[in-house]
């Protein structure tokens, strides 16, 4: 009984976190889409009483504090306009093929573009993959050839690994959430 109260707790909780803002990317055959304008690979937040420049120094101060080398992730900049970065997160998740447990990597590049107060997030670039050189496998969104691929989505876009899917999913809000709640929150705090 407690197991399921401590599961239920994490679960409010993650949903909780995935909806502080209430945009989200989805997991698509194509790749990152925005879950409520399936179009767009981009999705937009309305930041009220911050200007571009607070923003951009927000986001700034955000990637060297989280990152141990900052300089190297980003990948451009202008100033009070966009920055890009590249991210790897190793042991991101791991993936089970026959009986082997394959450990799995992802790299990725963020873009925010900034505009007055609002800020708009594209995930890009996407590699996911085997952290063991020796034989490499890679994870596509959408099937794409049978060797060494893990893959999402199959060839005609059915759903073929969801609990994979909702990983990559609260993967990546996660990482917009905290982004922005630095943004608005790096002002407000106090020593």
């Amino acid at each position: 009984m407690k197991i399921r109260s401590i599961l239920l707790i994490v679960f409010v909780y993650i949903v909780q976190s995935n909806n502080l803002y209430s945009q989200r990317f989805q997991v698509t055959p194509d790749g990152m889409r925005d879950y409520d304008k399936i179009k767009n690979n981009y999705i937009i937040f309305n930041l009220k009483n911050r200007s571009a420049k607070i923003i951009y120094e927000n986001t700034l101060r955000y990637i060297n504090k989280t990152y141990s080398d900052p300089p190297s992730m980003i990948k451009g900049n202008y100033r009070n306009e966009f920055i890009s970065y590249k991210n790897v997160h190793k042991d991101f998740m791991t993936f089970t093929y026959n009986t082997r447990k394959v450990p799995i990597c992802i790299e990725y590049l963020i873009k925010i573009d900034i505009k007055k107060d609002r800020i708009r997030f594209e995930i890009t670039d996407v590699i996911m993959y085997e952290q063991d050189i020796r034989e490499r496998y890679y994870v596509f969104f959408k099937q794409k050839t049978f060797a060494n691929i893990f893959y999402i989505y199959n060839r005609r876009g059915g759903l073929m690994r969801p609990q994979e899917k909702q990983i990559i999913e609260n993967y990546f809000n996660g990482q917009i959430n905290t982004i922005l709640h630095y943004i608005n929150e790096y002002d407000k705090l106090s020593w």
